[in-house]
Parts: C-alpha cells; structure tokens; sequence
C-alpha cells in the first residue's frame, strides 16, 4: 500500500454505461492509497447516471461526494 492520499474529481453527464465500466476501476484505484475521496459534479442527466451514482455514494457514504 502506499503511503499518500488521493481525491479523484469527476464531471458526470448521461455517462451510465461508461460509469458502470469505470466505477470498479475508480474502487481499484482507491486501494492503492491509504486515503481516499472522489468528488462528482453530475449536470442534469437524463439517464441513469444519478441512480447509479446515488447507489454508488450508498455504499461508500464517507467517501464519495455527489453535487447535483
């Protein structure tokens, strides 16, 4: 493990697919740091991106931050 700290900021829009395929990437990521944040900015999608970033935050409250 290493021994610095991250923050991984994101812009999401209608970005559901994509999401899907790099939210366990992003989680793998995070395992590597010994602390860890990641901040999204979603802007008004239309698809189920914020279902999926809800669901996301849901299970990493403390870690992930959402701003609608």
């Amino acid at each position: 493990m290493n021994n610095q700290n991250i923050v991984i900021a994101a812009l999401a829009r209608d970005c559901e697919d994509s999401l899907r395929a790099n939210i366990p990437v992003i989680e793998e990521l995070r395992t590597k740091f010994l602390w860890s944040q990641v901040v999204v900015v979603e802007n008004d999608s239309i698809d189920g991106t914020k279902e999926l970033l809800n669901e996301w935050k849901r299970k990493n409250s403390h870690s992930v931050h959402l701003y609608y």
